[in-house]
């Protein structure tokens, strides 16, 4: 019988930029990968500046073991500090944890998820973030189903998509369409200052548009950043509410991606399954 096969990965801060044709490639700074076979691992970047982007300390750390013949848990965690983007978005600290647990009697995993975020400025106005408890509270892939049905036009408009959309995505989850949106709500921003935002995106002059707390699930995986800036973007012409931002997405764009803060997690039984 195949053993089981831990997964759990996490990532600092990486990236693409391109200026004037050029592209240059941030590398994954405190990025780690933990072994099939468990056990643990963890990566330090500190006193990071480099093409415009700062930040004290970047750590990462994964971890698996088994419980006992049939339960095995997973853990990873990333925290950032002092983070700085072009002199413009500033955040003092911002860190998340993943973990779960799997019997692998059960069809699911048990996961919990935090997300904390603190001294987030842009242009010197704080930013703050309101997390949806409920959501990030909810702990096998049925929870997640339940949560989103009971405010099904709420979340639909959230995401970015129809209520329809949105049901069949709930209704039939698949490895090729998992629920993509975000943990943060809303991010709340001082009367009387203008920055442009909807939802958990919101536009930093001169650098892009910033999504804050994105995730991907699927029945035992979960994958969630706290930072992905898209540079050199904003609403598409016409979008005057900011709503059809883009959900989460790893890779290269015409002016460039850096995502800050990326942890998935998930683990498959003897039998390959899940």
């Amino acid at each position: 019988m195949l053993g089981y096969n831990f997964h759990a990965n996490a990532l600092g801060l990486g990236g693409v930029l391109r200026s004037g044709g050029v592209k240059t490639t941030l590398p994954s700074l405190a990025s780690v990968v933990l072994a099939p076979a468990g056990g643990n691992g963890s990566a330090v970047v500190e006193n990071y500046n480099a093409n415009g982007i700062s930040f004290t300390r970047a750590e990462s750390r994964v971890f698996g073991s088994e419980v006992s013949d049939t339960i095995f848990t997973t853990h990873s965690d990333v925290y950032i500090t002092n983070l700085t983007i072009f002199d413009r978005l500033r955040i003092a600290l911002m860190s998340a944890t993943l973990s779960s647990t799997r019997d692998v009697n059960l069809p699911d995993s048990a996961f919990e998820i935090s997300l904390v975020y603190r001294g987030i400025s842009i242009d010197g106005a704080e930013i703050i973030p309101m997390l949806d408890g409920n959501l990030a509270g909810a702990p096998m892939f049925r929870d997640v189903q339940a949560t989103l049905n009971g405010d099904v036009n709420n979340y639909a408009a959230r995401f970015g998509l129809t209520p329809t959309a949105l049901l069949d995505v709930i209704e039939n989850p698949s490895p090729r369409e998992p629920i993509s949106g975000a943990l943060v709500k809303e991010l709340v921003v001082p009367n009387g200052v203008a920055l442009t935002h909807s939802g958990h995106a919101i536009d930093v002059p001169g650098v892009g548009r910033a999504h804050f707390g994105e995730f991907l699930f699927k029945p035992g995986q979960r994958q969630v950043s706290l930072l992905r800036i898209k540079i050199g973007s904003g609403p598409p012409a016409g979008d005057t509410d900011g709503r059809n931002f883009s959900v989460m997405s790893i890779g290269g764009g015409d002016s460039g991606d850096l995502t800050g803060g990326y942890l998935e997690g998930n683990g498959s039984p003897p039998t390959g399954g899940g």
